[in-house]
């Protein structure tokens, strides 16, 4: 698809140091392709093509961009770049058995119900849930226990979406209530590490810089319902300049303008490393085994091309 997209690229392997700018036109036209549900003058949930896009994009790729096995469990650029890995963990009260699962996502959904601003959603859903039938594969008793997410390991890119319905028994209502967000986000209280340390008196709690993200872009939804309406979005520029794109329209916009959206829908926040008394404004680079798979894939490419289709 990504290919299918570009036609030119087809023929013409991609120098490493050159940059492929999307076509949203191409993905117009090509949209069947990321799925058939997916058709030109319907509105579709801006989340649920997000993942199928992702999920398309991993069978798009050729074998040789899929990462060793020395670098990841995962197979692809993508699960390197967007995948989020969460810990749910709880303890048994009769045996007292710990059980710990781990799960991926490349997309937080979170709940905004009551709630006016992202710190407070996000403490919501890494907040202990409670959970009032729940078998313990140890001692296998039927049992009330606490239940917790919280993140394992980071990502590059951190997605969040404001999950604004609220579903009654017979219809669907919009939340169209303001939730503020800020600029730059910690999240090391939401992580494993913190709530190992936490918990333990002995431990020292360490929050390097290494839990800070950035905003770079946000989707946006205006409209009565999530089923109609219109999506735009807030972009940053290379050169920390904010950029409003609406279809073929496109300009500058205050940072004022940009945190203060009440119509705000997807966060999309890039890692960045931060200090008490500086901050690098630079978004983490992807790893550099991934750069070198990239660059190795780029300039094979038209080799590629010809014995992979969409």
């Amino acid at each position: 698809m990504m290919f299918s997209m570009h036609p030119s690229l087809t023929n013409t392997p991609i120098e490493s140091h050159c940059l492929i700018t999307p076509s949203a036109d191409s993905i117009r036209a090509h949209v069947h392709l990321i799925s058939p549900v997916f058709n030109i003058g319907e509105q579709e949930d801006v989340s649920e093509f997000i993942i199928t896009l992702f999920d398309h994009f991993i069978c798009c790729l050729p074998s040789h961009l899929s990462i060793s096995s020395t670098l990841s469990l995962e197979s692809t650029i993508i699960d390197q770049i967007f995948n989020i890995k969460l810990l749910s963990s709880g303890q048994c009260p009769s045996c007292l058995y710990s059980f710990k699962k781990k799960e991926t996502t490349n997309m937080l959904i979170i709940e905004i119900n009551n709630l006016n601003n992202l710190t407070d959603a996000l403490a919501h859903f890494f907040d202990r849930e409670e959970v009032s039938s729940f078998t313990c594969s140890n001692c296998c008793k039927c049992v009330k226990l606490d239940k917790r997410i919280t993140i394992n390991e980071l990502s590059p890119i951190l997605i969040i979406n404001f999950k604004r319905c609220r579903v009654s028994f017979d219809s669907t209502e919009k939340l169209s209530h303001q939730v503020n967000y800020n600029e730059l986000l910690d999240v090391f209280p939401y992580m494993t590490s913190y709530s190992v340390a936490s918990s333990d008196k002995t431990e020292n709690i360490d929050s390097s810089n290494n839990f800070f993200y950035k905003l770079y872009a946000i989707i946006n939804h205006i409209g009565d319902d999530l089923n109609s309406g219109h999506y735009y979005c807030y972009v940053r520029s290379v050169d920390n300049l904010w950029f409003l794109v609406d279809d073929v329209h496109c300009r500058t916009v205050s940072s004022a303008e940009v945190l203060n959206h009440p119509q705000a829908l997807m966060l999309f926040y890039g890692k960045v490393f931060y200090t008490s008394k500086t901050i690098d404004t630079s978004f983490q680079q992807i790893p550099h085994p991934l750069t070198s798979v990239i660059t190795e894939s780029n300039i094979n490419l038209d080799s590629s091309i010809s014995s992979s289709s969409v």
